[in-house]
């Protein structure tokens, strides 16, 4: 799941505090929180055709 990988990304370790000084983290939570975005949107539309 996504949510959790974004929830990952936001809790303290080394490889993140090197991706933030390589400027790599905001990339990679960018793509996560974009991930996770199409996939809430897709489950949202699934839910709703479901529902009809």
């Amino acid at each position: 799941m996504h949510d959790y990988d974004v929830a990952k990304l936001g809790k303290f370790s080394f490889a993140i505090k090197i991706s933030e000084w390589t400027g790599r983290w905001d990339e990679k939570m960018k793509r996560e929180i974009e991930e996770a975005a199409k996939t809430e949107l897709k489950y949202d539309e699934a839910e709703k055709m479901y529902l009809i």
